[in-house]
């Protein structure tokens, strides 16, 4: 006789498109979503290789070299500072952008199974758009009251 099967995890939810009320299945693991419930599977994938990083933008230079009419010297001029420099200065580091805003984003992507095209799935207000909705900013904490003149 044959050993009993294992048994296998279900990692798909069911869920209703809000604007077809079509009932569509996704997978709490993997992130897919599929029309029709698929067989629970019976081990996980193996995670994709990481994508290599781009390079690093070339560092802007602020300086462009000129001729001292009177002395035929070379110098240097920052067309940004307005200054002046008879050494040519290394270039400016990049200035780090400033934190952006925190941002909650309660949307994911999945694929249409039966299309292949992506829609976007709000995890809190379960809705589905076919494009995906701006992330909502993270409320700002309360400006300091102004004093009393």
């Amino acid at each position: 006789p044959l050993a009993p099967a294992a048994p296998v995890k279900d990692d798909w939810t069911e869920h209703r498109d809000p604007s077809t009320g079509k009932t569509y299945y996704y997978n709490t693991v993997t992130k897919e979503t599929a029309w029709e419930k698929p067989a629970p599977k019976p081990a996980p994938l193996a995670p994709a290789a990481p994508k290599p990083l781009a390079p690093a933008a070339p560092v802007k230079d602020d300086w462009t070299e000129h001729k001292d009419p009177s002395t035929g010297k070379t110098f240097y001029y920052n067309a940004i500072t307005k200054e002046t420099k008879w050494e040519k200065p290394a270039p400016a580091a990049p200035k780090p952008l400033a934190p952006a805003a925190p941002v909650k984003d309660d949307w994911t992507e999945h694929k249409d199974p039966s299309t292949g095209k992506s829609f976007y799935y709000n995890t809190v207000t379960k809705e589905t758009s076919w494009e995906k909705p701006a992330p909502k900013p993270a409320p700002l904490a309360p400006a300091a009251p102004k004093p009393l003149a």
